[in-house]
């Protein structure tokens, strides 16, 4: 029988929302380093890109985990999927006809089929956006997270550290 409900929410994330149920998990869980994950997937070059952007965005929000590399692999591959999904649909349309040839020579339309990157669009936008919730990448998936601003350094110590 498998896992019931909801997937559990990290730690990391919880203690960013400022749940109580941070503190009773502490120790509990596995804390992967926080370094730039790497693939271990081949990628292509705009994947490559790709996947660098993304990491230094998770990093900027301080989410970022050297065991993050496939998932954020993978979140590559589907974006550029999606994108040259996108580019086509908006080069030929949705859809095509399928036409019936008469024998008088005149053709009419039958049905109006999708292309498959249309279907293919569609399956990527969802896999990408579950993607982005897990990472904190959509404005719903930040709006409950708080992190800790910076002080400000008051004169000597900005001297030393600024």
């Amino acid at each position: 029988m498998g896992k019931r409900g909801p997937a559990r929410t990290p730690t990391a994330l919880l203690k960013l929302h400022g749940s109580h149920r941070a503190t009773s998990r502490e120790g509990k869980e596995p804390k992967p380093k926080a370094a730039k994950p790497r693939p271990s997937v081949k990628l292509s070059a705009v994947e490559r890109r790709v996947f660098n952007t993304v990491c230094g965005l998770v990093e900027s929000m301080g989410l970022q985990a050297a065991t993050d590399g496939n998932a954020l692999a993978r979140y590559s591959k589907n974006l550029v999927r999606y994108n040259s999904a996108c580019e086509f649909i908006e080069k030929h349309g949705e859809s095509y006809p399928v036409y019936d040839r008469h024998k008088d020579g005149t053709k009419t339309i039958r049905i109006m089929k999708r292309f498959p990157e249309s279907s293919l669009r569609n399956e990527l936008e969802t896999t990408l956006l579950r993607l982005e919730q897990q990472f904190g990448l959509t404005p719903a998936a930040r709006a409950s997270l708080e992190t800790d601003k910076p002080k400000e350094q008051d004169g000597q110590a900005k001297r030393f550290f600024g």
